[in-house]
């Protein structure tokens, strides 16, 4: 009996034996079952690299102010009578005349304002007491402004021009001399056209005060509301072309700078003084921005030490240049210490910020030839979440500007187009871009005065 039951314990131990797994298959998805060897000599680090500026930005703001409003001050202020007096005409004696304008008109061309207005002159032939012709010339009268502005902000001077549409002659000495006595007006009315335009030039704001104000501001760091510190770092200003109107003004500008979306307002903004004015006749109505989002390059090390399957246990990452240098501690399959090197991605649908073209270091392909370590299996997986997604800036970008109008000025934005523009690692900072298409439309009830 006792002889039975051993015979029947050695079977059951025999056949749970063989139906277990196999200890081959155990041993080849054990924790570190490749340990990777100590580096001998480890490559020294170069010096980092100086990543690239940042992308320039194009910010077109389109400023738009209706005509009828300055139409009516001018009319207030520009007297009727442009001139009188009398001169000399040579054997006929002396003209007397006035000048009286009618009713202003105003259009804009791509690069001036013209304030026109018809004439109506008075003139009279006498000699001595004897006032013997008169006649009626008219003329049309032309006051150009030019508003492509100065390198320094300031309006260049106001002409005014007289063109006569028609003359005035007079018959001298019995009608045996004919006398044009035309050129005789247009000498005697140039001077008083010039005062006019003094006056015209004296109605128009003075630009450089308030513009060097804004442009502080525009310097400034702002706190936005979900957190976060936006910096717009300007350093150029763009005048382009004026839009050809009889009912509005539409100035087109373009301010050059280089925003970003940071973490913190703790350093100061950089200030700089305002730059000369550039011009650009063919600036367009939309320009490009590019919106740098910075974030820590730690979060690199983070997406490094979460991605899955878990590969890496501690990650330590520092810049080259605008790539990446990163010192991995690997667990899992394979065990022990690998340098990468990697540039950084931000395209397609912009969700995410990934890490592209990763390599190992030099010296390594030697030690890990035999691991089976795939360099991309270590980075496929790496995902960091930018500061703002490309679509929903694309549809907040509107309702942000329109918060900013206010009595006086409607503020609107539109973008046509964003997308995902790329990642650079500098210095300790992740910066990814963010580009939009579109321009920011400001409309005033009036133009400013002095």
């Amino acid at each position: 009996m006792n002889a039975s039951r051993i015979c029947v314990g050695l079977l059951l131990l025999v056949g749970c034996a063989s139906s277990g797994p196999p200890a081959a298959e155990g041993a080849s998805t054990a924790e570190c079952s490749v340990t990777l060897a100590p580096r001998q000599n480890a490559a020294a680090r170069p010096r980092p690299a100086i990543a690239p500026a940042s992308p320039e930005s194009r910010i077109v703001v389109h400023a738009e102010v209706p005509l009828r409003p300055l139409e009516r001050t001018l009319e207030k202020r520009v007297p009727k009578r442009l001139a009188e007096g009398r001169a000399r005409i040579g054997p006929g004696g002396t003209v007397s005349y006035t000048v009286e304008r009618g009713a202003l008109s105003l259009r804009v061309t791509p690069t001036s304002l013209l304030v026109e207005a018809p004439a109506r002159a008075r003139a009279e032939a006498c000699r001595g007491n004897d006032c013997y012709a008169s006649c009626e010339p008219e003329a049309r009268i032309v006051a150009e402004v030019p508003l492509m502005l100065r390198p320094d902000y300031r309006f260049r001077k106001t002409s005014v021009s007289a063109t006569f549409t028609r003359g005035c002659k007079v018959r001298a000495l019995g009608g045996l001399l004919t006398l044009d006595v035309t050129p005789t007006l247009e000498a005697q009315l140039a001077p008083e056209l010039e005062r006019v335009a003094r006056e015209i030039d004296e109605q128009l704001p003075a630009l450089e005060s308030r513009i060097a104000e804004g442009w502080t501001e525009l310097a400034e760091a702002r706190s936005v509301p979900l957190g976060g510190c936006f910096r717009l770092q300007p350093f150029g200003i763009i005048q382009g072309p004026f839009l050809a109107s009889t009912t509005i003004l539409r100035a087109r500008f373009a301010v050059q700078a280089r925003p970003e979306l940071g973490p913190s307002c703790d350093s100061p903004a950089v200030a700089t003084p305002l730059p000369p004015l550039a011009t650009d006749a063919a600036l367009p109505e939309e320009g490009v921005t590019r919106l740098g989002m910075v974030t820590a390059l730690a979060s690199v090390a983070r997406a490094l030490e979460s991605a899955s399957p878990p590969q890496v246990a501690r990650a330590e990452v520092t810049s080259r240049g605008k790539d990446i240098d990163a010192h991995l501690a690997l667990r899992g399959r394979v065990c022990g210490d690998v340098a990468l090197q990697a540039a950084l991605s931000f395209e397609g649908d912009g969700q995410y910020i990934g890490l592209t073209g990763a390599r190992f270091g030099p010296g390594e392909e030697e030690r890990l030839a035999e691991s089976g370590l795939d360099e991309n299996a270590l980075t496929h997986d790496v995902r960091i979440a930018p500061l703002l997604s490309v679509r929903g800036f694309q549809s907040a970008a509107p309702s942000l500007a329109a918060g900013a109008s206010r009595l006086g000025l409607e503020v609107r934005a539109t973008v046509s187009s964003t997308r995902a523009a790329g990642a650079m690692a500098r210095n300790d900072e992740l910066v990814a871009w963010l580009e939009a298409r579109g321009a920011i439309w400001l409309k005033l009830d009036a133009l400013l005065e002095r």
